[in-house]
């Protein structure tokens, strides 16, 4: 999709993105949202290690 909003704007059509997409790593989000995805994945193994920690105390007693 980026290739072909990129044509467009080559192309004089979408003129208006332009500034937005220069703002914005051209229109490139996969980046930003690593950060995000790493602290949610840590999170969830916590999560996951907690409950495996519980069960195995549940399955001993």
């Amino acid at each position: 999709m980026a290739s072909y909003v990129d044509f467009l704007i080559r192309e004089d059509r979408w003129t208006v993105l332009k500034p937005h997409l220069e703002g914005n790593d051209n229109g490139n989000s996969h980046h930003r949202v690593l950060d995000t995805y790493l602290r949610m994945l840590s999170e969830y193994r916590r999560i996951m290690d907690s409950r495996k920690a519980a069960l195995a105390g549940w399955i001993t007693s």
